[in-house]
């Protein structure tokens, strides 16, 4: 028998009312660790028996689940909710928000995410596109938020700032998930009975990850082969059984033929299939797989020239800027002449464009038509998790005639340089999705679906049970550090390091010198870059030359953000000689954040030696491009920002550009606004925002004595107080994930 409970106060209150007092459907026994569904009342009244059942299905795999039901009025009254159970019932592992449950819309927290930059106090923008939605509020219990408003047009979206004496990093309590339906109309209602039915039933064939597919998109990577080649490497030491006998991984890459959109949502139909993970760029409603087949004569590229032409002024009359305008911008810049414009209004072009752009990119259209197959799978494109939407990529997979339990998407855009299948071979073990995504801690990244559903676990140990526990033995680490298998050696890394921080710093060094696991050094290193000390700056001056693609890549981000002159040479040979494209693109940025001019002579040098002119030649952009960047910063960004005869608006744009381009050259020239009483108010605060990003910075000391310093100030306005209060706090804690600082 189910057992309901409801607190006497709410439901005297309730019933005065007379409305509903919330119910809680308790869990059926005792169990050693526990999971909260958490729904609305309309929702549950017509999907009842579906959600009772999935109830049943997470706990004959061992979890016990509660039911809470309510007519959720706002985040706070839901994440009250979570934390009571949590203190009541520990081990409470996570919760899933099925139908209608409120949205935090997350505002002053763009530095948690990867690539989330835009002006948020910008006017011509909408909160809803300034803000980040992100279910992060509700699983870190310690994150600290104040209420703002609730959205006027969409009744579920409800705005926060997080506060500036809140702790700047996200450390999830437990996991969460969405299971939204991407339609708004009561079709949403049989559309989520429809996929708890299925998945209970296919909850009951645990079957392992046996095959997986693979696909990265045209623009993923700068269009690196070496980065993309050194990829699968990674997931042969994530996926040991996939590259066997007994499994099966295919690898797309958008180079391969033009007719891969027809091959993917082929592969996705396959039966057999697991596990699917993209890694291209993507929006709400479209996955973008390939770019424009290339040109073979003078003709093809004049047409491709044509075309583009075609798209952008499309675009410009979207926005409802001049066409005119537009024609003679790119007629004088790049010289083309009249006439190309001619069939811009072309109605049969206009249709060839349209079917050309469809066959390159998978719409929302193309899932409706097909079964996706793949019980998991893993959206890293920007916008593919943007669950505020309707309709949206994950939604359409997973709630669709095929047999997708879980997916993983991004509620905003997502930067490529990231180490986006970290934790990601635990699957294999058998670990929970939302046990993964915990791991993760990112303020975008979504599980939307079942985030109880794991594959049968192949090897020992029970993840899931040992996962669940609110501590891990050190023991039961150790035992993992010296596993046979990558994942666990580089979640024990993980886990040992944030009980002993500091103390784990010789032992960090030791396991980057002596692992052979790509993944597993990483890990290594991206603790040492938390610790942010004097061992992590020297070691990275080692991993720049690592074997590993995606090391070096890291590590040349890290030395620029890190700022040091004395890094100058080995990123200037790097920037010349390192095989692949996106390591000395990286490099070349890293140049960029230092010092670059005597970058550009360091490059130089290193042309002057090569053994042939071809060399020199095919690599003088470096040198003209850092001196071009060296402009950009003296004649543009500079100027604009001491210029106190020009736009506010173009001051305030030059600011939040360093937020990107952290040039440490300029530090003290940042901190001397900052700490100005006489600068505008807005200026200040901007400047402050600013020097938060530094967080890897060599100088970081320097700019939280400046905070000191201004909080020290006598009639200091809130906003600047707030701003410097925050920036302060983020510069100790570190950045969210250093990986992406």
């Amino acid at each position: 028998m189910l057992r309901i409970y409801s607190f006497f106060t709410i439901f005297i209150y309730c019933f005065l009312l007379k409305v509903p007092a919330q119910q809680i459907i308790a869990p059926n026994s005792d169990f050693d660790s526990y999971f909260a569904i958490i729904t609305d009342q309309i929702t549950f009244d017509s999907v009842k028996t579906a959600i009772i059942s999935y109830q049943k299905s997470i706990e004959d795999d061992g979890l016990g689940t509660f039911i809470i039901i309510d007519n959720w009025k706002t985040p706070d009254d839901v994440k009250k909710q979570i934390k009571k159970i949590f203190k009541s019932h520990k081990p409470l592992e996570g919760v899933v928000f099925v139908g209608d449950i409120p949205i935090p819309m997350l505002r002053d927290a763009q530095h948690l995410t990867s690539a989330f930059k835009i002006d948020q106090d910008n006017k011509r923008f909408t909160w809803k596109r300034t803000s980040v939605p992100s279910d992060r509020f509700y699983d870190d219990f310690d994150l600290e938020f104040t209420y703002l408003k609730q959205d006027t047009s969409n009744k579920l979206l409800h705005y926060y700032n997080l506060n500036p004496d809140s702790p700047q990093k996200i450390e999830s309590d437990i996991y969460s998930a969405r299971i939204k339906p991407p339609v708004s109309d009561n079709k949403k209602y049989q559309l989520l009975r429809n996929y708890l039915v299925r998945i209970v039933k296919q909850k009951q064939t645990e079957s392992f990850l046996s095959n997986a597919m693979i696909f990265t998109g045209h623009g993923y990577h700068s269009e690196s082969l070496d980065a993309w080649s050194n990829s699968t490497l990674s997931y042969r030491e994530q996926f040991p059984t996939l590259f066997s006998s007994q499994g099966n991984i295919k690898f797309y890459n958008h180079v391969m033929r033009t007719d891969l959109k027809s091959v993917i949502l082929r592969e996705l139909q396959n039966p057999l299939l697991d596990m699917s993970i993209f890694h291209a760029h993507g929006a709400a409603s479209k996955q973008y797989l390939l770019g424009f087949e290339p040109a073979e004569s003078i003709l093809q590229n004049i047409e491709s020239i044509k075309l583009f032409l075609r798209s952008k002024l499309a675009n410009a009359k979207r926005k409802n800027q001049s066409l005119e305008e537009k024609r003679q911008d790119y007629m004088q810049r790049y010289g083309i002449p009249l006439e190309w414009f001619d069939d811009i209004e072309n109605d049969s072009l206009k249709l060839a464009d349209s079917l050309l752009y469809a066959s390159q990119d998978i719409h929302i259209e193309d899932i409706n038509k097909i079964r996706p197959m793949a019980k998991f799978i893993y959206f890293d494109e920007c916008y593919n998790g943007a669950f505020i939407n309707t309709p949206y990529i994950a939604g359409a997979y997973l709630f669709n005639d095929g047999e997708v339990i879980s997916t993983a998407g991004y509620s905003v855009n997502v930067r490529q340089d990231t180490w986006a299948d970290e934790h990601l071979g635990l699957l294999d073990f058998g670990c929970r999705i939302g046990q993964w995504l915990k791991l993760k801690n990112s303020l975008e990244l979504h599980i939307i679906g079942d985030p109880t559903f794991h594959f049968k676990n192949r090897n020992s140990p029970n993840i899931n049970k040992i996962l669940g526990k609110s501590d891990i033995s050190e023991k039961t680490l150790k035992i993992w550090l010296n596993s046979a298998y990558a994942p666990l050696q580089t979640l024990a890394v993980s886990k040992l390091f944030k009980i002993h921080l500091h103390d784990f710093e010789k032992d960090l060094i030791r396991i980057y010198n002596n692992s052979y696991f790509f993944n597993v050094r990483l890990m290594a290193l991206k603790c040492m870059a938390e610790l942010r000390t004097n061992n992590f700056e020297e070691i990275v001056v080692q991993s720049l030359s690592d074997p590993n693609e995606m090391i070096r890549r890291v590590s040349a981000n890290w030395m620029g953000d890190i700022g040091k002159t004395t890094y100058l040479k080995y990123l200037a040979q790097t920037a010349i000689w390192d095989p692949s494209d996106r390591v000395r693109f990286n490099a070349k940025s890293a140049l960029v954040k230092i010092d670059a001019v005597e970058a550009a002579r360091l490059c130089q040098e290193e042309l002057d030696s090569a053994p042939d002119e071809t060399t020199r030649n095919r690599f003088q952009y470096v040198v003209f491009s850092l001196s071009r960047s060296e402009e950009w910063l003296q004649e543009d960004l500079l100027k604009r920002l001491f210029d106190q005869n020009e736009k506010l608006k173009k001051r305030i744009s030059a600011i939040r550009t360093f937020r990107n381009y952290r040039f440490h050259k300029i530090i003290p020239q940042l901190t001397q606004i900052a700490e100005n009483k006489s600068e505008i108010p807005i200026i200040r605060q901007t400047v402050i925002e600013a020097l938060g990003w530094f967080t890897l910075s060599h100088e970081k000391e320097k700019i939280i004595s400046t905070c000191d310093a201004i909080l020290l100030q006598s009639d200091l306005p809130t906003e600047i107080r707030n701003e410097t209060i925050k920036t302060k706090n983020i510069l100790l804690q570190g950045p969210n994930d250093p990986i992406t600082p």
